[in-house]
């Protein structure tokens, strides 16, 4: 459901992934809200990349990320307003059931909660990040569906490979999908599509 670089394929740490859990809504004037958690462990410093089909490529107004560092438990308190939602339909309703060489400026490093996130407009912007959170080539030759994408890239702390769990990552983008929610489901973990 996401992707992961540290760099070269060759230096890709190993992740374990678990407990996944992802919300995602239309929010209205065209953006949507994502929110997105999981538990990893991985031996080293690494980065998740979500592709994103924004409207806007604008670094400042694309993507708003959401500190929620104070709502750790959102997915639970998710899960609870849901349960009564159902508790009070069932009582009244019944049953429901590229590469550039030139030097551009650093992408804006936006601080939320545990992690480090940026906006990333275009495939040809990581060159604009940290070295180490570039995919390679043949990832994206592999997804052309993704290619027009933006990118939020969250930087994630090794965890000396000891599964953990960390609050929700989330954000608002704008979305060129006015009439439907994405979710992201794109799943590369070692530098490699794989069918």
């Amino acid at each position: 459901m996401c992707i992961f670089s540290a760099g070269s394929p060759a230096s890709v740490p190993h992740v374990d992934v678990a407990d996944t859990r992802i919300f995602a809504r239309l929010t209205g004037n065209g953006t949507q809200l994502l929110v997105y958690e999981m538990s990893y462990a991985a031996a080293g410093d690494l980065a998740m990349i979500l592709p994103l089909p924004v409207a806007s490529r604008d670094e400042d107004t694309a993507v708003r990320f959401i500190d929620l560092s104070a709502c750790p438990d959102f997915f639970d308190r998710l899960a609870k307003l849901i349960w009564l939602w159902e508790e009070k339909a069932t009582l009244t309703l019944g049953e429901h059931s590229s590469d550039s060489k030139s030097v551009r400026p650093p992408l804006k490093v936006h601080e939320v909660g545990a992690f480090d996130a940026s906006f990333v407009p275009a495939l040809a912007d990581f060159d604009r990040l940290d070295a180490r959170f570039k995919l390679p080539e043949s990832v994206w030759t592999n997804l052309p569906q993704h290619r027009d994408y933006g990118f939020a890239v969250f930087k994630l702390r090794e965890t000396g490979n000891t599964l953990k769990g960390v609050h929700p990552m989330a954000f608002e983008f704008s979305t060129r999908l006015v009439n439907q929610v994405f979710v992201p489901t794109v799943h590369v973990h070692d530098g490699q599509v794989h069918p």
